[in-house]
């Protein structure tokens, strides 16, 4: 009798949960994680950002990006590494239904609300969070969903950042052996000039070549035609031919700039122009501006500080500071 009674006890309870699982069977599947079909990278036709502090849009014309209505030159690399980690958006796990947003960081004050259109179509929009612990997953929430998810990748750290942390920063971009003239003026004036030395280099052994200034096979010389130290001259032609700037100046314009206390000119097939400007105080950068830039920015210090000493570093070859002599080679 008691064996009956047990077995029918768990029977009961059998059917109790077989019933449960049924009946919620619906209700779970809310639960499931959401998938999304991944978006063609290169039908994205416009990006926006929103947080407390921005309001950052990107869109592409011609094939490359611009940033903002003012239609600044974006950073192409870095804008399309954004699509992709939004265009193939992955959610892990279910975090938290309990509308704590804060604690992610997913409420008005700290979020970062990202919208995608293909053409005129807003396709995909979700608000992301701070970075898990892990630093491997991002806190993010769905437009239309009030749970938190974990998104695979560490969104947070490639979407936070102004305007300016999405332009492009190049502002003079040029090929270095088509440099052939230098004018610098930096308080006094100067002009370098490339000659070919074909001939001298054939008649020095490879060792003598590269040993000094005038031995390669390409020469610089000032304006009086004394040779002057080619290696100085290359790396500051190397530095600045694909010169980046740390941040552009907004407010302001080219033309409100005046009266500069370096201006580096090169030539070649084109004419290249970067004028510096007094830094507003010690430890600052530079304002700059460039012929190939529309827009006036800060060079960084210790880059500018190598234009401005560039003059006093230049003097004739036969005028250079001589190497000091060991005691073996002075007997």
């Amino acid at each position: 009798m008691k064996v009956r009674k047990e077995a029918i006890i768990l029977a009961i309870i059998i059917i109790g949960l077989s019933l449960y699982l049924v009946m919620n069977k619906k209700d779970r599947s809310l639960y499931e994680v959401p998938v999304f079909e991944p978006i063609p990278v290169a039908e994205i036709s416009k990006l926006r950002l929103s947080s407390a502090a921005n309001d950052i849009e990107m869109t592409r014309k011609a094939g490359n990006w611009v940033v903002t209505d003012a239609l600044y030159p974006g950073d192409n690399d870095k804008i399309k590494r954004v699509a992709q980690l939004i265009a193939n958006l992955k959610l892990a796990t279910l975090i938290s239904e309990s509308k704590a947003y804060e604690r992610y960081e997913l409420d008005d004050a700290h979020k970062i609300n990202v919208q995608v259109w293909q053409a005129d179509e807003l396709v995909r929009e979700f608000d992301v969070g701070k970075a898990a612990s892990s630093r491997r997953h991002t806190f993010v929430k769905l437009a239309d969903d009030h749970r938190v998810y974990h998104a695979s990748e560490n969104l947070r750290s490639q979407l936070d950042g102004d305007t300016d942390a999405f332009r492009d920063k190049t502002v003079m971009s040029f090929a270095v052996e088509q440099i052939k003239r230098i004018h610098i003026s930096s308080g006094e004036q100067k002009a370098f000039v490339k000659v070919n030395n074909e001939s001298a280099k054939e008649e020095t052994s490879p060792e003598s070549a590269q040993s000094g200034p005038g031995k390669g096979k390409n020469q610089w010389k000032d304006a009086e035609g004394n040779l002057v130290d080619e290696k100085k001259i290359d790396r500051l032609i190397k530095d600045v031919s694909a010169l980046k700037c740390q941040t552009y100046i907004y407010g302001k314009n080219k033309s409100d700039f005046s009266n500069p206390i370096a201006v580096l000119t090169l030539e070649g097939p084109e004419t290249y122009t970067l004028s510096l400007f007094e830094k507003t105080d010690e430890n600052s950068d530079y304002p700059a501006i460039s012929s190939q830039s529309d827009y006036p920015f800060m060079l960084s210090g210790w880059r500018g500080d190598q234009v401005v000493k560039f003059l006093t570093d230049m003097q004739p070859a036969d005028q250079q500071p001589e190497t000091p002599q060991s005691d073996d080679e002075t007997k």
